[in-house]
């Protein structure tokens, strides 16, 4: 299932946009889980009213549910990835950008030294919810969220009520740029979202969104990002 990115997110006004994105200073997490109510057990499919009212709380216009701050969804430390060992392993910021840093210097982690790793994490800390990164942002309306699959093919109105909802998978990339080691890594979060007025067409499209190696060029234009 190919990915739409909604938003890109970053943690500083001025984006550190890299020439690539490889999977040294790229992590996707696996899918967010959706978790209704405590005691729920969680699901990766997200209903589309849950998903607008996490991230699309003005009007359709992307902007991120301060009520909900608290909500694990929004936190990037509460998040799992996959690697060939394991299909859970728990993500952690601070380690993250520690082990990118010590492989762009060819050193261990564990020879870092310790004010740096200590800076890091005090750094860090400061990133661990998506609302501390609202200030910047490219993003989407719903409308044009429907829009673009719709233009892709990847949905198509309901033409029979029995019909399957469609499912989709939606992205936001968060940019984290760390000024303490200097570098940016972006963290990739997929949510399966179910829109019930909608059913699948074969197979999904592409991504109607900026690719990420294009927002430099947007970025000299001044279009790159919205600033709430």
């Amino acid at each position: 299932m190919n990915p739409f990115v909604v938003a890109y997110l970053w943690n500083l006004k001025l984006p550190q946009v890299p020439q690539y994105i490889s999977n040294n200073n790229k992590t996707t997490l696996n899918y967010v889980s959706y978790i209704p109510s405590a005691g729920s057990k969680p699901s990766c499919k997200w209903p589309s009213a849950a998903f607008k009212n996490l991230f699309f709380h003005n009007h359709g216009n992307f902007q991120m549910n301060a009520s909900q701050r608290n909500f694990r969804a929004m936190h990037l430390n509460a998040q799992t990835y996959s690697t060939t060992d394991s299909t859970s392993n728990k993500f952690h910021l601070a380690s993250t950008l520690l082990a990118q840093y010590s492989r762009a210097l060819s050193v261990d982690t564990n020879s870092l030294d310790l004010r740096t790793i200590m800076r890091n994490l005090r750094e860090s800390n400061h990133y661990q919810c998506l609302l501390d990164f609202q200030s910047y942002q490219h993003s989407h309306s719903w409308d044009e969220v429907i829009r673009g699959l719709l233009d892709e093919r990847t949905i198509i109105p309901k033409t029979n009520a029995k019909s399957s909802s469609a499912l989709v998978r939606l992205d936001i990339h968060i940019d984290v740029y760390s000024e303490v080691l200097q570098i940016n890594h972006v963290v990739v979060m997929p949510f399966l979202v179910v829109l019930d007025a909608y059913e699948n067409v074969g197979v999904s499209g592409g991504n109607f969104a900026v690719p990420m190696q294009a927002l430099g060029s947007l970025i000299d234009k001044g279009k790159s990002f919205h600033s709430t």
